[in-house]
């Protein structure tokens, strides 16, 4: 009887640590997954007359995080034309910001090259995502796009309407080696019915290695209408995931500023990814500062970039 109860006790203390073992597997497996967090910044080299300077190699660039040396795991050179999709969110709660939002668009137009081509699209739920203007290096008739917007109720679908540009980009024959896509999107970043889940959203975009630009009117409304901490998140997870970014503006000046950095991360022709030393998803702000080593006495090359990123919270 003895023997039994020692040998039970054997295979309990055995089938203890199997458990704990494999809780510890899971748990460092996890920890594994959530450690990686690769930021991609766009990037522009200017010689000392502000030419673009081309040809600049990874290992010349160095790029520094909250002032700590980050380890440059690539960079992109892409200098040719543009190609666009532009999404207006046009639901309800846009409303109190459509004017300005229409505005903004057209300025954003105007900043456009002849080589650039555009897709104008509005969105409101799943089952209205439209196309306004097909891709188009005519500028009259984006415009003329744009100007036909207008708000209309219905579930907001952020997340559906992005993964359609997205999917477009995708599927298009168009795109060439040299041409540069982005996806620019004036949203609130309310997201009621999308039936596509945002983890499949993000796959989409890293796989293609879109960026998403976004320029974010702020909602005043009564409380419990606008999560603004729930859509200021995924807009936040947008940007950094992508390598794009977020402007929250709130008021009609705020917009000039938020639009003259989009477009100079569009025309930036570079691209220089990361892993970042510091991987928390805290919701805190990071100072981005760039710089290229190795320069002669007479190079004196200054580099445009954003000044930081905040990190979504987990």
């Amino acid at each position: 009887m003895q023997r039994i109860t020692t040998t039970l006790l054997i295979v309990l203390v055995l089938l203890t640590s199997l458990i704990a073992s494999t809780h510890q597997d899971s748990k460092e497996k996890k920890q594994s997954q959530e450690a990686s967090l690769t930021i991609r910044l766009h990037v522009s080299v200017l010689d000392s007359f502000m030419g673009e300077v081309l040809g600049v190699t990874a290992d010349r660039v160095q790029v520094f995080e909250d002032d700590v040396l980050q380890t440059v795991s690539s960079i992109e050179q892409k200098a040719g034309p543009l190609q666009i999709e532009l999404g207006v969110d046009s639901s309800g709660s846009m409303r109190s910001q459509f004017g300005s939002v229409v505005t903004a668009a057209n300025l954003f137009i105007d900043s456009l090259g002849p080589d650039d081509k555009c897709h104008l699209f509005r969105f409101v739920s799943s089952d209205k995502i439209w196309t306004v203007v097909e891709s188009t290096s005519n500028k009259t008739e984006l415009k003329k796009g744009i100007d036909s917007l207008y708000v209309e109720g219905g579930q907001t679908a952020v997340v559906d309407a992005i993964y359609t540009a997205a999917t477009s980009f995708k599927n298009s024959a168009s795109k060439t080696a040299d041409t540069k896509r982005v996806i620019v999107v004036f949203t609130d970043g309310e997201n009621r019915s999308s039936s596509h889940k945002e983890d499949e959203l993000f796959k989409l975009l890293e796989e293609a290695k879109i960026p998403v630009l976004l320029i974010a009117p702020k909602i005043n409304s009564r409380p419990g209408i606008f999560d603004e901490d729930k859509t200021t998140k995924l807009l936040k997870k947008l940007a950094v995931r992508t390598g794009g970014i977020v402007h929250v503006v709130n008021s009609p000046e705020n917009y000039l500023y938020a639009l003259t950095s989009v477009v100079n991360e569009m025309r930036s022709p570079y691209v220089v990814s990361y892993n970042s030393t510091n991987p928390k998803l805290d919701g805190k702000r990071r100072t981005i500062r760039v710089q290229v080593a190795g320069q002669s006495p007479n190079e004196k090359l200054t580099v445009v970039v954003r000044d930081g990123y905040t990190t979504p919270k987990k």
